[in-house]
Order: structure tokens, then sequence, then C-alpha cells
């Protein structure tokens, strides 16, 4: 929802004043919502947090800011009342920081006694136990309680935009209900019409950080023999390793992009080949080489050479991983 007139109302102004124009008459302003538009919107709402059946264990708020710029939230808040209600919002959540350009915002409300998984890290915390089915919620320009009316006004002084689930407040027409497995998201830009914005579906909530990555696993120190292991699977498979040999042969050309790598000596695991291979697909593909853990040197014949391949022994040493 936007706080600001639309087209047809300052369509409406510029003939008010043609026809005081023409007619001689005194016309009195039309009136204006005092809210500044904001640019951002509602983007999601859930209320079944924590209930039976549900998985997530927070109900949650979430913003979204559709512009080219980050919006600050400070000083503004989300309010919450009953799909019934007449009165004052009963549940007021300050909001603090701003709202990434084209990002989203998660506010992280109660928490249930049900579900299994948090909500990624939020952006604001309250404690607004909402329904699971049906209320009604909006973005205010401040932080006092606000007390909309209880009917499908699209714009509302103090309100930057508000969703009416199954309520009997909303923008145009009230948006489906829900469940307890169920949230109402935004589907389209914002047109003032809660009933065509919002798509009742799985929840999906996304923070103003976006999705973390998990952290590198730290690598393992491993000889070569350790590396390959006496089996036809090397014990070290999945893990990042690093490994130190004589590079017997190197194949920087003719489609191999690898070279083979050896243990001087006898090998440190007994029955362990002495020797690996390390090849590296096209950068576009993969970006580290990855071991192949063949069976024992004995059991197979050693790489052919071939031209371009490097005959000078040279030791190496090499981190990779494993699989």
């Amino acid at each position: 929802m936007s706080t600001t007139p639309r087209a047809s109302r300052r369509g409406l102004a510029v003939a008010a004043t043609l026809a005081a124009a023409v007619t001689g008459l005194t016309l009195a302003p039309l009136p204006t919502a005092q809210a500044a538009s904001t640019g951002l919107v509602i983007s999601e709402v859930y209320g079944g947090g924590g209930n039976s059946g549900a998985t997530l264990t927070h109900d949650f708020i979430e913003l979204y800011n559709p512009t080219s710029a980050p919006i600050s939230v400070n000083g503004m808040s989300v309010q919450y009342r009953s799909s019934g209600s007449t009165s004052a919002a009963t549940g007021v959540t300050p909001l603090s920081g701003s709202v990434p350009a084209g990002g989203h915002y998660l506010i992280q409300e109660a928490v249930g006694t049900g579900g299994t998984t948090a909500l990624p890290t939020p952006d604001a915390t309250g404690t607004i136990a909402m329904s699971g089915s049906a209320f009604t919620v909006w973005l205010a320009t401040g932080t006092t309680a606000l007390n909309p009316a209880a009917d499908g006004t699209a714009v509302r002084d103090g309100i930057v935009d508000l969703v009416g689930v199954n309520s009997n407040t909303f923008e145009t027409a009230k948006a489906a209900g829900l469940s307890n497995t169920t949230s109402s998201s935004r589907t389209k830009a914002d047109n003032d019409n809660n009933a065509d914005e919002f798509t009742a579906g799985a929840p999906d909530p996304q923070a103003a950080g976006g999705t973390t990555e998990p952290p590198a696993d730290e690598p393992t120190e491993a000889t070569i023999a350790e590396v390959q292991g006496t089996g036809d699977t090397s014990p070290l498979v999945g893990k990042t390793v690093v490994t130190q040999g004589v590079v017997t042969a190197a194949y920087p050309t003719g489609g191999y992009n690898g070279f083979y790598i050896e243990t001087p000596g006898d090998p440190d695991t007994p029955g362990a080949s002495r020797s690996a291979s390390s090849t590296r697909p096209p950068r576009s593909r993969r970006p580290r080489p990855t071991w192949s853990c063949s069976t024992p040197r004995s059991a197979r014949s050693a790489p052919s050479r071939r031209r371009g391949a490097s005959s000078t022994p040279r030791r190496r040493r090499s981190r990779t991983r494993v699989s």
C-alpha cells in the first residue's frame, strides 16, 4: 500500500481546479494522506509458527524494499490485531536499521510449543502471538498503536502498508485465510488489493542478511597413502586434504588437466598405494581438483607418457578435496 494519492486522485484535483476557474466557485482542497510513502511493502506474514503441524517455530512478518536504495526503518513499527477487532493494535514491534535495496527485512514474533526449524537470523524481534488463520498486520510510520477503520480503505494515515488475512480490515479485498502450514506471500507489486497481491503457500522467510554460506571445512594433513587407503574408496572422501609428494607426470594439456604425485620410499600405510592422481576439470565446471582414489599401483598399469607430460620428478604440496 502506498500512502501517496493515486493518479486518479490527482486527476480529480485537476478537474476540480478547472471547474473552479470556469464557474468562479471556490473549492476546498482535496484531503490527502499525511504519511509520506517510503516504498516499503509487507511481503509475507505467517502466524502458524510453533502450532500443531508447523515446521517453523516462530510467527513472522517480512518486509521488502523494491527500490534501488536502502530504506531506513528507524522509528517505524509493525502492528497487529485480530481479524474481528475494531480496537487499536494489540501488538507493536518497533523496528531499527534499514532494508537493503531489493532486499528483505525479517521480524520474528512469538514462539510456539511445536515446530522444528528456527527462522533465519531476524532483523527485529517481537513477542506478538499471531493467529494461524486470520489477522490484520500493518507497517506504521511510528510506534504508537493505531486503530485503522475496519473496512477496505486503501490509503490510511500513518500506515505504509496493510495486509488483512481473512479479516475485517484490508486493502480493497482481503487475502485468503491461512493454516498452520501456510503463509500469505506477496506475488504481485503493490496495487492496494490484498486479495490480488497475496497468495497462500509454504512459508519462506527471508532476512536482510540473506542465506549464510556454511563455513569451509579445515583441511586435513595426510600422506598420499592415507588419502588412497587400502580399499576401493578413500577413507577421506568428502574432506579437503593437504599432502606432499613427488610429481611424476603432469598433463596441462590434452584434456586431462591434472598430474600424478607419488611418495618416495615405502608407503606409510601397509597395502596402500604410494601414488595418486589429481584431475582438474575446466575452471568453468569445477574450481578445485579432485583426487581419484584408485586401487594399488601394482593392480594397474602406470600412466603412459604423452606429449606435453613432464618426465622430471619434482616435489609438490597440494591441497584438494577427496571424492
